[in-house]
């Protein structure tokens, strides 16, 4: 497969947000994270804690007042088979039976999920109306193929999963729900949906997107990614446009 660079993608993710009025923080401070994430009653998956595992995060900013934007979170791990993980439940936490984990039911799954794995997470957005989810992931899968990664794993929430949202917008070639189960972490049984992309898919992601990008000349975030959900390359004119030509018709 011919593969751009990675660092096209995010060059024109960037490009395209600092247009829009946003730019983007990455970093491995896995302590303010939480505590910006915390502070917002968001969820935080143990697993980013950095007392447990840890790991990196990119973080968009409103230019205009510095003010929050959105979110996402991963970190890199190596996996004989990630889904027992999942099972045994160190996926997201260190010593899971000594803090009371109950376990969860691999089903009749039979993928292999192994080898080095980004572990995804975290993605919160509060600017809405921009399809930031977009722009963020798009981000993240740079990293992915810059660590030279075999899987792109996470969890999509009941109604995310329901949506479609891992597969429409996020960016991921599968999605597969197990059974509830209960951790520590939740109040109580949580639906699990498990969503992951492979090393060839993931590549083919980066490579789409970065096509995309090039050609589609939108302005308006929202639009274009969703242009590029609805499978189209090139806008027949931008949204702005679009607007008036509806206006004066």
């Amino acid at each position: 497969m011919f593969q751009v660079k990675p660092s096209v993608l995010r060059k024109l993710v960037i490009q395209r947000l600092h247009k829009n009025g946003y730019y983007a923080v990455e970093s491995d401070d896995m302590e303010t994270w939480s505590a910006i994430m915390d502070s917002k009653g968001a969820f935080v998956n143990p697993q980013f804690y950095p007392e447990i595992y840890g790991g990196r995060e990119i973080t968009l900013y409103n230019a205009k007042n510095d003010k929050f934007a959105g979110t996402i979170a991963w970190r890199y791990m190596e996996s004989g088979d990630y889904v027992e993980d999942m099972v045994n439940g160190t996926a997201w936490l260190k010593a899971p039976d000594k803090l009371g984990w109950k376990g969860l039911d691999r089903g009749d799954f039979s993928e292999t999920v192994s080898g080095r794995i980004h572990s995804r997470g975290g993605l919160l957005v509060e600017d809405e109306g921009h399809r930031l989810s977009w722009w963020l992931t798009s981000l993240q899968w740079t990293y992915a193929v810059e660590d030279n990664v075999d899987f792109v794993v996470s969890h999509a929430s009941p109604a995310n999963a329901g949506a479609k949202l891992p597969t429409r917008i996020f960016g991921y070639s599968h999605i597969q729900s197990f059974e509830p189960h209960y951790g520590p972490q939740f109040a109580g049984p949580v639906q699990a949906h498990f969503v992951w992309s492979d090393k060839d898919e993931v590549l083919a992601e980066v490579n789409a997107r970065t096509v995309f990008l090039r050609q589609c000349k939108e302005p308006d975030l929202r639009y274009c990614a969703e242009l590029y959900e609805k499978g189209m390359r090139q806008p027949p004119v931008p949204a702005e446009q679009e607007r008036r030509l509806v206006a004066v018709s």
